[in-house]
């Protein structure tokens, strides 16, 4: 319990700080666990069998198109649109975030819809005079 929890609490550190991108913390996240099996009780095919999820896949293949519509600047047209509507107001950009994601959430399963939205949202955060939460007071 202890070596598991030292890689919880490595991988914390990691994810917060991003002092390696994310991917890169996820994966050795598995590998340290593997490697560490004697303490950990994962083996290698334990630690590679989420890979073969259909909930893993689905959400990879929905990550793809997304990256795909980053790479087109759309995201970037939509995300600032938004972030001229919603200003500096949280209100604003919270009804925006709905208003972009509801109708399509209406037809479309929920997956995809926050696959391509979160480059959207992330560029209003970004864009919006409220990025980092300095004018909140968090």
């Amino acid at each position: 319990m202890v070596v598991v929890g030292l890689v919880v609490l490595g991988a914390v550190v990691l994810f917060v700080t991003e002092w390696l991108p994310v991917d890169v913390t996820a994966i050795a996240i598995v590998v340290s666990l593997v490697v560490l099996e004697p303490w950990t009780g994962i083996s290698p095919t334990e630690g590679i069998s989420g890979f073969s999820s259909p909930a893993t896949a689905t959400v990879l293949a929905m990550l793809i198109p997304s990256a795909g519509i980053s790479r087109t600047g759309l995201v970037q047209i939509l995300g600032r649109r938004i972030a001229a509507f919603a200003g500096d107001s949280l209100d604003r950009q919270l009804l925006a975030t709905v208003g972009a994601a509801g109708p399509v959430s209406a037809f479309v399963n929920n997956t995809p819809v926050v696959a391509v939205l979160v480059p959207v949202i992330s560029e209003v955060a970004n864009e919006g005079p409220t990025a980092g939460w300095g004018s909140t007071g968090w």
